[in-house]
């Protein structure tokens, strides 16, 4: 998974956002009963792990699969929705320590399989079982979790955040829902309804059309989604992007 430099990433302070006016920070007691996103916040919270917080990547799979150079086995070229990639524990500098001894067993998770075939395809290949093994071996397996949890809670944040009905809730400010978006008034419209910012990988598609890939939330160690101060576009060169239906 290319997923940003984690070790360049800070928080947010009000000298380095003249738009912030009340940052909040967050004392260690306080953060144990934080429920809401929250922009701004520090300490980090205590890590059950070798990690800061997790990169939870969203993937649209229409872009996922029209993008140029990529074979996608499904006929429809991938379906209109966000799907989760990946639940990628991440620090703010270095890498999170892993336990790779640790192998994906399905029968650990048979029990989630089926809302796991809905909300974690393997868009590309169809074999959803060895996607998710990869991901629990690069990125499962720094989470301190046992394979069950680590698979529960991907499953209980893709339920709770709910993207595509969140930016189905951006129409009234954006105009539209799909089609072409202006990637900093995506940005700032998802600030303004949910107080935090997501980050947007782009990708290009084969007629050179720069889309919406991927959608990759920041959420804290007890599962506040947070906004952190990195590159909020990657690989987006251009203002405008497609979502594609």
């Amino acid at each position: 998974d290319d997923h940003n430099n984690v070790s360049a990433l800070n928080f947010v302070s009000p000298a380095a956002d003249s738009n912030v006016s009340a940052p909040t920070y967050v004392s260690p007691d306080a953060y144990k009963n934080l429920s809401v996103p929250t922009k701004y916040y520090e300490p980090l919270a205590p890590s059950p792990s070798s990690f800061d917080y997790y990169i939870f990547a969203l993937q649209w799979g229409v872009s996922v699969c029209n993008a140029a150079g990529t074979h996608c086995l499904r006929k429809d070229r991938g379906h209109p929705m966000f799907t989760i990639h990946g639940l990628w524990p991440s620090k703010l500098k270095g890498a999170p320590k892993c336990d790779q001894s640790d192998i994906f067993d399905l029968k650990l998770v048979k029990d989630l399989q089926g809302k796991l075939d809905i909300a974690w395809p393997d868009v590309q290949n169809l074999n959803n079982a060895q996607f998710w093994g990869e991901q629990w071996k690069k990125h499962g397996t720094c989470s301190g979790l046992k394979q069950h949890e680590y698979f529960e809670k991907a499953l209980t944040l893709f339920d709770n955040i709910k993207l595509r009905d969140r930016l189905f809730q951006l129409k009234p400010v954006l105009g539209n829902f799909g089609g072409k978006y202006n990637l900093q008034s995506l940005l700032n419209a998802y600030d303004k309804t949910y107080n935090v910012k997501p980050r947007i990988l782009c990708n290009t598609n084969s007629v050179g059309k720069q889309q919406i890939q991927e959608f990759r939330l920041n959420i804290s160690t007890n599962e506040v989604e947070v906004t952190i101060n990195n590159e909020e576009l990657k690989n987006c060169p251009k203002p405008d992007a497609d979502l594609p239906r």
